[in-house]
């Protein structure tokens, strides 16, 4: 199936909506975003504080570059710096497709990617799996690279938005068979997931790899992210984009960031044991959720008594000021999108969905 103009939806409120409800920001318990609820590390926190906004940054993040290549253990001319996971996509999606260029995508994922191949002028193919949580079969991924001569392919680790982690060997299998396509792994949430330790694994050096630290470190309005890919590939999308496309403050907080590991390994148990305990109280209420191997998750809504998920969408944000993700632009209407949050919050969720389930 080919697609020219990918709808673009995404988590987070929408403070529109929100006013039309009657209700402000401040008042909305989101369990639609996928980010840390921990929050900062503290080291990270202070170096936010302390960042000088006035002279301009370091045009292309040379020094942090060099500083997250020597924690990973790489060469720096292996890393690129951007505004978030999303920006690194669009900047990909420039270098490596044109007008009538291929991509072979699978679907669902980041609504981002798709946007970006389709504005470059690419050709989309996209590929399913078979059920909601199913990822793409890595031979339905190469046979509609080879049919169509795909110009990059592109997949989720873990996907999106159900959480399923395929195994690293699925990776390697794509990367062998497709030798000079590049593959394009986004890893946004694998740090935050049970396949956490497979982010020191070393792939073929087609295979480009996006990471968010905006997720790790709820970093949304900071704008930070990386990428691992051939030296080429780097050179080449450094000299077609501006130069200071990464801030004073992200940069400050990337280098903060590689000091923190300690943060995110438990903000990793926590969400982890979080999502598990969500997916009891789902349970509980005749729900069915998707298993995943990260802090978000999908169900189906439909034991409810709902026909689709929007509308519960709808119900819990005007009625609860709760707020959760509609998986309709994923081609899941039926399923909303969570995210684990303290039991607190799992409490009111709990009570919210329970009063739709047997309403008031």
């Amino acid at each position: 199936m080919s697609q020219r103009s990918p709808l673009r939806v995404h988590g987070a409120p929408d403070l529109e909506e929100i006013r039309r409800f009657g209700r402000s920001p401040g008042d909305v318990l989101d369990f639609s975003t996928n980010l840390n609820p921990a929050g900062p590390a503290p080291a990270v926190r202070r170096a936010l504080a302390q960042a000088d906004p006035v002279p301009y940054p370091d045009a292309q993040g040379a020094m942090v570059k060099r500083a997250l290549a020597a924690h990973l253990g790489v060469q720096p001319a292996l890393v690129a710096l951007g505004a978030g996971a999303a920006a690194l996509l669009w900047d990909l999606a420039r270098v490596l497709l044109r007008p009538g260029a291929r991509a072979v995508l699978e679907a669902p994922g980041f609504a981002e990617l798709p946007a970006a191949a389709a504005a470059s002028g690419a050709e989309l193919t996209f590929v399913r799996g078979g059920g909601p949580a199913d990822v793409a079969g890595v031979e339905a991924l190469i046979r509609a690279a080879r049919e169509s001569q795909a110009n990059l392919v592109a997949l989720s680790w873990p996907s999106s938005p159900a959480g399923t982690l395929r195994p690293a060997e699925d990776i390697d299998a794509l990367a062998r068979a497709l030798p000079t396509t590049p593959i394009l792994v986004d890893e946004a949430f694998l740090s935050l997931s049970r396949g956490w330790e497979e982010r020191a694994r070393v792939f073929p050096g087609h295979v480009i790899r996006v990471r968010s630290l905006t997720k790790d470190h709820a970093l949304a309005g900071v704008r930070v992210a990386y990428l691992l890919g051939a030296p080429d590939l780097v050179d080449t999308l450094e000299a077609q984009r501006p130069p200071w496309s990464v801030s004073s403050y992200a940069l400050a907080a990337a280098r903060a960031t590689l000091a923190a590991d300690e943060h995110v390994a438990e903000s990793r148990a926590r969400v982890l044991a979080w999502r598990d305990a969500l997916d009891a109280r789902l349970r509980s209420l005749g729900l069915r959720p998707e298993p995943s191997s990260t802090l978000y998750g999908i169900v189906d809504v439909r034991p409810l008594g709902l026909e689709d998920a929007a509308s519960l969408r709808a119900t819990l944000l005007r009625r609860d000021g709760i707020l959760v993700r509609d998986c309709a632009s994923f081609g899941l209407p039926h399923h909303i999108r969570l995210c684990a949050r303290p039991p607190a919050d799992q409490e009111r969720l709990s009570a919210a969905l329970d009063a739709v389930r047997r309403p008031r």
